[in-house]
């Protein structure tokens, strides 16, 4: 195995590739890291301890996060009766729990600007747990209303077919909702009841500008399309497990992270296979 060096934040260091990968993955986790949901526990609406029976919300761990209560901080709430919606600590895929949605979201409305100039990336792990739906939202980031400007990211796929052969991405259409597709084809196929690991990066660029999207599934790069930045627009909702003026999904959620850079394909590869360990389940 090749040895190599890196030098980021004042520090060398020298290893095996894989593992130069991953210590960069910190580096740029701990800059460019703003929203780290990890399941593994529900607080309170003041970021306290989670009452039994009392509204579910989950805590931003990104560095620097403010997370004192639901309306000031980056606290995301769960906008459904639980149970069933409910942390699952049988059904998880990294740490102590998974969060298991039936037709639910969990969002946040502290008001989010993406930023320009800087490049996005947004992660997270997935198991679906029904295919009789046509679509399975992943995440959303919305304006609200109308004009329709969002950011999503779903599957999308003929009702009760196995495996689903679309991933449908959005970024602020003109209103009349437009989502690309990209066909997923053999090895990688989607099928209801496993954990898969979904990447989005974007390249920077300015407000509403030509940019480069790239997606992975499983930590390996599936295709990189030419789009559109993302306004500088104040986005009121952003979920998970949901998409503004869409219906929620139904299966579990595990380890969601969103930077403000366009992580590298290493980034990504490194994070699949260290940072959310694929044998922990």
């Amino acid at each position: 195995m090749p040895i190599l060096y890196s030098y980021k934040n004042t520090k060398v260091r020298i290893g095996p590739k894989p593992m130069i990968d991953y210590y960069d993955y910190l580096y740029n986790s701990n800059t460019y890291l703003k929203i780290y949901l990890t399941f593994d526990n529900a607080v309170g609406s003041d970021g306290g301890t989670y009452s039994s029976g009392g509204t579910i919300y989950i805590p931003n761990l990104a560095p620097g996060a403010n997370n004192t209560s639901d309306t000031t901080g980056s606290l995301f709430k769960l906008l459904s009766t639980s149970p069933p919606s409910q942390l699952s600590t049988s059904t998880k895929k990294w740490g102590a729990s998974s969060f298991y949605l039936y037709n639910g979201v969990i969002r946040n409305n502290s008001k989010i600007i993406l930023p320009s100039n800087t490049g996005l990336t947004f992660t997270i792990w997935c198991n679906f747990s029904i295919n009789t739906y046509s679509y399975f939202p992943l995440f959303g980031v919305s304006v609200g209303g109308s004009p329709y400007t969002a950011l999503s990211l779903r599957l999308c796929g003929s009702v009760s077919t196995t495996p689903w052969t679309t991933l449908n991405y959005q970024v602020d259409s003109d209103g009349v909702g437009i989502e690309k597709g990209i066909n997923l084809s053999t090895p990688v196929s989607i099928n209801a009841n496993e954990w898969n690991h979904y990447a989005w990066t974007i390249s920077p660029a300015v407000s509403g500008a030509s940019c480069t999207h790239t997606f992975y599934i499983n930590g390996v790069l599936l295709t990189s399309v030419s789009g559109k930045y993302p306004v500088a627009s104040e986005r009121l909702f952003f979920d998970i497990g949901g998409q503004d003026s869409y219906a929620p999904s139904i299966g579990y959620f595990d380890t969601f992270r969103y930077y403000e850079t366009a992580l590298t394909a290493s980034d990504i590869n490194a994070m699949y296979n260290y940072a959310d360990p694929i044998n922990l389940m």
